[in-house]
């Protein structure tokens, strides 16, 4: 897993692969919406607010990330993207039994 300063990201446009999950953090609260924005763009195509969905870290659980990435988008054509604020709590928690 390669990390990339978002001047770097947004410097390239629409280049290389998005992957799966990525990270978005640091200080700069303008450069993480604008590579939010930019991520939204490149994954979910010419309409990303139809497919992606907001989560709030502290009450998020996995069931529903998944849910909703597995949710067709009624108006957008590509794929779903969630995004999940101040994601610190959510990736330390455990990860639920079987």
């Amino acid at each position: 897993s390669d990390s990339v300063s978002a001047v770097d990201f947004l410097a390239a446009g629409a280049k290389g692969e998005v992957p799966p999950v990525c990270a978005v953090f640091g200080d700069d609260g303008f450069l993480k919406r604008l590579v939010l924005q930019e991520l939204k763009k490149r994954i979910a195509g010419d309409d990303p607010e139809f497919s992606a969905t907001e989560l709030s870290g502290p009450t998020a659980e996995a069931r529903d990330v998944f849910d909703e990435l597995s949710t067709l988008s009624l108006f957008g054509g590509g794929r779903r993207v969630v995004i999940i604020d101040e994601a610190d709590d959510f990736v330390s928690r455990p990860a639920p039994g079987p």
